[in-house]
């Protein structure tokens, strides 16, 4: 060790011992030199030379020490590095008050910085959770959009665009499938027969289910020639889906909506001229019975106040109400003699509620001095006629309320809540527009539906055809200030603002929904239900209601005019889009859904029919097996007359066909029973094949086989006595069993099956082998199908290969017999009365002239 080697020897050692021992004292003590202050500083100079020379070695020492016990010097490095104090509360809370109080204050101070750093770090926390799960799932659902992509793009056959059924803007309507969207099975190949089964409805979300079932009943009912209301069809079916009972957020839902048409059309005639009246009646009516619900609860909330009592009646509920209403203004007029004057009130709000019997009752019984000219009995006579709708004005009455109204106009600052009920009374009676509309100006109404229920009651011009030349100004003046208020009018006010002044900035757009429909603007429900970004989650819902709108006539309320045709156009076009996205889902929902498109009416024509059955190849499902005359198909429930079937399905195979869409063309062919035309159809395709020289494989197999099969599957149906037989069908068949044998020649000339190929050439009766049948032949050659015909030039070429390549390999009388038929052919090609292209009859010519 280096320690070792610069340590003094023995004798310097010695010497030194021996110097200590002769400086003792007395005692046995060395002498002392130096104080401990100077023993102290030459310790330290010492020992920093001691650490500099030795620190390394004693290091490596070290290491060594702990490599023998077996611990890793640097894993133990790392591990001191790594542990940190514990702070303890003194640490951080020290404690510097004098009395209890301020301690508790420290503590108090302490605890809610503490409580609100932790409630930091946990947003925090909860912020990345939340985050790290939507970046999950917008990754899910990208994922699946794409294997969907994929799934529907490397499918064999015809393609249409993905659809991603219940996003607006990748398809007006779009479904969320509750299964993979990996699982849709492919089209089926344009030479594969269609045998699809509909994919199960309940991959279809639940509201879509149940909208479909109704949907269905509805058909029934048209077809039955049996009413029924659509609303209250379709506000079972969204209560029935527990999780969409609600249909949205806010005050009004989806069952509301649905429950408000229902109200609009219970007790209504359509297509009669008072079609309207009954609408706004029910409109009001709803309005009506939604405020008697508000008295009720108004009265629960407040029994000790209302004082109901155990008589209960209408007109006692409207009196608990008002006590709960004027509590702060002492005793009423109904309570105490003397009280508060509440007739006014008692009138508005009976009408308000639609309680019109007491209303009437508290009229007759009203003494009210601006009335001493017709009294109670009169004012209850006009408020009948306008109960029933006879709103005519008549003279002098009318100009009594009329005045009165203005005197009352003029004394606006000395109004109380009385005279205004009041007024607003004898403006419903009269509809003085003028008057009307100072009470819109003062803000007299606590609520939109009063506002609603005040102008629907307003309404004496039930007409929507005529529109003024002149913007109104205000809800009600319109040219002369007594005019009437139309329904025209006050839709076009209500226009005047954008949906969002009615939907809460988007949030509720089922507000604007029931302001739509109070004002009977149908045709605005479904525009804003299937176009408004708002309304994104009701595409399906606006389906329906263009339906019910369809099935009751609504859309065409005050005649045919331009505006109602295009409503009418537009809620067919939504219906028919929904249709068609449906199609590929659930054929059979598809088909209630397209026998609604053209107004409703449970009819389906040959143009959707054929959009249907293109787009699910499903057959068999809607058209009925073959040869079962369509009876157990889909299409029976709409159209149950055989021959009126069988007429739809062959216009809708010559529209196929007519479109280049043959192997549809085909499938319609075949389901009315005229298999002829389907075999003329599968002779062409297959005269086409053969054009193209496909040969089997042991890989890709027979590329002929379907065609073939199918061609056999119309030729069985025609024997069997189940499609028309005539002199055409037995020339389809004849001409395909003679390209069955043109196919088999072509294969065999490819392959260079020389003896089959031959053997296959004396079965086609129309190519002459011999001298004496080429002028029979040549006459006859323009009877042959243009199918066979078509395929002519190619046979004759691949059959002078053949007999050259034979006669090649064959000597004497066979090689001679050989090239006659070889010349047989070229002169067949020359005379023939269908047209040889020059270039086969030069290269039949070369190879006649190759022979010899």
């Amino acid at each position: 060790m280096a320690f070792a080697a610069n340590a003094p020897d023995w004798d310097a050692l010695l010497q030194q011992s021996d110097e200590i021992v002769s400086g003792i004292d007395a005692h046995g003590f060395p002498r002392i030199e130096r104080d401990i202050g100077q023993l102290a500083d030459a310790t330290r100079q010492l020992k920093s030379k001691a650490s500099r020379r030795e620190a390394g070695n004693e290091w490596n020492a070290a290491q060594r020490l702990l490599a023998q016990q077996g611990f890793d010097s640097e894993r133990l490095t790392q591990d001191l590095h790594m542990v940190e104090a514990t702070t303890a509360f003194e640490d951080i809370f020290q404690d510097q008050s004098l009395n209890v109080e301020e301690y508790v204050q420290q503590v108090h101070d302490a605890s809610v910085v503490a409580a609100i750093q932790q409630a930091q770090n946990d947003a925090l926390e909860n912020f990345d959770e939340f985050l790290m799960r939507a970046m999950e799932t917008d990754w899910a659902s990208d994922k699946k959009q794409l294997l969907h992509y994929f799934g529907r793009s490397l499918t064999p056959g015809p393609q249409t665009t993905p659809r991603s059924p219940y996003s607006a803007a990748r398809t007006p309507y779009t479904i969320a499938r509750t299964t993979p969207a990996a699982t849709t099975p492919a089209k089926a190949d344009a030479t594969t027969p269609s045998r699809n089964v509909a994919k199960p409805s309940q991959y279809l979300p639940p509201r879509f289910v149940q909208y479909a079932k109704a949907v269905k009943d509805l058909n029934t009912a048209v077809l039955r020639g049996s009413k029924m209301n659509a609303a209250d069809a379709f506000k079972e079916a969204v209560e029935i889906d527990a999780a969409n009972a609600m249909g949205g957020t806010g005050s009004v839902n989806l069952s509301g909506c649905w429950s408000l048409l229902s109200g609009l059309l219970t007790g209504k005639e359509l297509h009669d001229e008072d079609a309207t009246f009954d609408l706004l009646k029910g409109a009001k009516s709803y309005l009506e019975k939604g405020h008697a619900r508000h008295i009720l609860e108004v009265i629960r909330q407040n029994p000790a106040i209302a004082s109901l009592g155990g008589n209960i009646s209408n007109r006692t509920k409207i009196q608990a109400f008002l006590r709960v209403k004027y509590r702060d203004r002492g005793a009423l007029d109904f309570d105490k003699m003397g009280g508060v004057d509440t007739t006014w009130q008692q009138i508005y709000f009976c009408l308000r509620s639609g309680f019109y019997e007491e209303a009437l009752s508290i009229c007759k019984g009203c003494n009210d001095v601006s009335l001493s000219q017709i009294g109670g009995e009169g004012l209850a006579k006009f408020l009948k006629d306008w109960m029933v709708g006879q709103t005519e004005r008549r003279g002098s009455v009318y100009s009594i309320l009329d005045a009165e109204c203005e005197r009352l106009l003029k004394e606006r600052s000395l109004w109380n809540e009385s005279t205004q009920h009041k007024i607003m009374l004898f403006s419903i009676i009269t509809g003085n527009r003028h008057v009307a509309d100072r009470l819109h100006a003062d803000y007299l109404f606590r609520t939109f539906e009063d506002f609603m229920w005040f102008k629907l009651s307003l309404i004496r011009d039930f007409g929507s055809e005529a529109v003024s030349t002149e913007e109104p100004k205000s809800p009600f003046v319109v040219g002369d200030g007594r005019s009437t208020y139309s329904l025209l009018d006050f839709q076009s006010y209500l226009k005047q603002f954008d949906p969002t002044h009615y939907t809460k900035n988007g949030r509720e757009p089922l507000l604007y929904v029931t302001v739509l429909l109070l004002s009977l603007q149908f045709g605005e429900v479904v525009t804003f239900l299937s176009r408004d970004p708002s309304a994104e989650a009701y595409r399906c819902d606006a389906v329906h209601f263009a339906i019910a709108f369809m099935h009751h006539g609504l859309l065409s309320l005050g005649g045919k005019n331009a505006n109602a045709q295009q409503a009418e156009q537009e809620a067919s076009s939504i219906v028919h889009s929904y249709a068609k996205t449906l199609s590929s889902e659930d054929p059979r929902i598809a088909l209630q859904y397209y026998a609604l498109v053209d107004g409703a009416k449970a009819t389906i024509s040959g143009r959707l029919l054929r959009e249907l059955l293109v787009e699910s190849r499903s057959f068999d499902l809607i058209l009925g097996a073959i040869g079962a005359d369509g009876t157990g198909g889909e299409l029976a429930h709409f159209i149950p007359d055989r021959a009126a079937r069988q007429q739809l399905l062959v216009k809708a195979g010559l529209e196929c066909e007519f479109s280049a869409q043959f192997e549809e063309a085909r499938e319609f062919y075949m389901h009315a029973g005229y298999p002829g035309s389907a075999l003329c159809i599968v002779n062409r395709k297959l005269s086409e094949a053969c054009a193209k020289y496909p040969l089997p494989s042991a890989l890709h197999g027979d590329p002929y086989a379907d065609i073939v099969r199918l061609g056999q599957m119309a030729v069985q149906t025609i024997r069997s006595g189940m499609g028309v037989e005539g002199e055409k069908d037995r020339k389809e068949m004849d001409a395909f069993e003679q390209l069955v044998r043109v196919k088999d020649f072509l294969i065999y000339a490819k392959q260079e099956k020389y003896p089959d190929a031959l053997r296959m050439l004396a079965m086609l009766s129309f190519i002459p082998l011999e001298a004496h049948r080429i002028d029979k032949c040549a006459s006859d050659v323009h009877k042959l199908h243009s199918a066979v015909s078509a395929r002519l030039p190619e046979i004759l070429l691949s059959a002078a290969e053949c007999l050259s390549r034979a006669a090649f390999m064959s000597t004497g009388e066979a090689a001679k017999g050989l090239l006659e038929q070889v010349h047989c052919i070229e002169s067949f090609a020359g005379s023939s009365k269908v047209r040889v292209p020059a270039h086969v009859c030069a290269q039949l010519s070369r190879i006649s002239a190759s022979m010899g």
